[in-house]
């Protein structure tokens, strides 16, 4: 039975000892989850604080965003401005130096300021555009005047080389007169045809001998063009006509008893040409002694001299007709 009592005591004794060692790790559980709750509590606390100053950063950093956003706005807006004043001032210096040209027939830079102008303002075309068009107009008229006085000129300039008998010249001036004026062709084909005709047309050679004491003993001499007789004249006085049919440089000469002279004459299509004959009458540089006395040879030359136009015209018309 004593036995029995100090089992059951010692029984007792070690479910209040296990009893108590069960309450003691209850307590330590309970206390440890509390002190885990309590981090817990206070790391949530800690997000919680970090969030809520992550946010204020944000709005802070959106409301600098804000600010900067409406500054550069601000800024842009003034650029814009400026950007807009001096787009006007130099459209209002284009339109300026456009109109200043423009009063000074200063066409084409007149035109290069108002295209300016149009780059500037494309808004105002249709102004713009307009005086583009006036001026483009009064340009062409003055091109058009200007056609016409160049082409004035050279008809003037190719009627004279044509009266001057310089075909070639002339010929040069009515193809340039009808590059500017094609629509000319009949008037200036005609006037070539005038050319190539007086090109063809033969020269006039007219030879005359007038009477005069000198010369006057002297008997008629031939007159001879690239040696072919073409007239004799005569002491008397007498005249002859030749036509000329091959152009360019050619020799007159004659000859009185080995005594010659000669010229050169440069025959031009429709020229008229006047010689006039006489007979000189001098030393030969040749002498003989007569009586003792040395004397130069004298002879009969001929002379051959070609005359101005209207001397040698006149005195022609003057003298009797006669012709070989």
């Amino acid at each position: 039975m004593k036995r029995l009592i100090i089992t059951v005591l010692s029984l007792i004794f070690s479910i209040s000892f296990c009893m108590a060692q069960i309450n003691k790790e209850v307590e330590d559980y309970r206390r440890k989850e509390a002190q885990r709750q309590q981090t817990l509590k206070e790391e949530a606390e800690r997000h919680r604080q970090q969030e809520a100053q992550r946010q204020q950063t944000l709005k802070e950093e959106a409301e600098r965003h804000r600010q900067a956003a409406v500054a550069q706005k601000r800024i842009a807006d003034s650029l814009k401005q400026v950007e807009n004043q001096l787009l006007d001032q130099r459209y209002e210096n284009a339109i300026s130096s456009a109109q200043s040209n423009f009063s000074q027939k200063k066409y084409a830079q007149a035109k290069k300021d108002y295209e300016t102008a149009l780059g500037l303002k494309p808004e105002n075309a249709a102004f713009i555009n307009s005086k583009i068009a006036e001026i483009d107009n009064l340009v062409h008229q003055q091109e058009e005047a200007e056609r016409e006085r160049k082409y004035q000129d050279l008809i003037t300039s190719a009627q004279r080389k044509l009266n001057q008998r310089q075909f070639a010249q002339a010929k040069q001036d009515y193809e340039a007169a009808l590059k500017l004026k094609p629509e000319n062709l009949s008037f200036i084909d005609m006037k070539m045809v005038e050319i190539e005709r007086k090109m063809n047309e033969p020269a006039t050679l007219y030879i005359y001998r007038k009477f005069n004491m000198q010369g006057a003993l002297v008997g008629p001499y031939d007159v001879l063009l690239d040696n072919i007789i073409v007239a004799c004249t005569e002491n008397r006085g007498s005249k002859t006509e030749v036509s000329v049919k091959t152009f360019g440089n050619k020799t007159l000469s004659a000859k009185i008893e080995g005594q010659r002279d000669e010229i050169q004459i440069n025959f031009e299509p429709g020229g008229a040409y006047y010689v006039k004959c006489s007979v000189d009458y001098r030393g030969t540089g040749r002498y003989e002694y007569k009586d003792g006395k040395r004397e130069e040879i004298k002879k009969s030359f001929p002379t051959l001299h070609l005359v101005d136009k209207n001397v040698g015209e006149a005195e022609y018309n003057e003298m009797k007709d006669k012709k070989r």
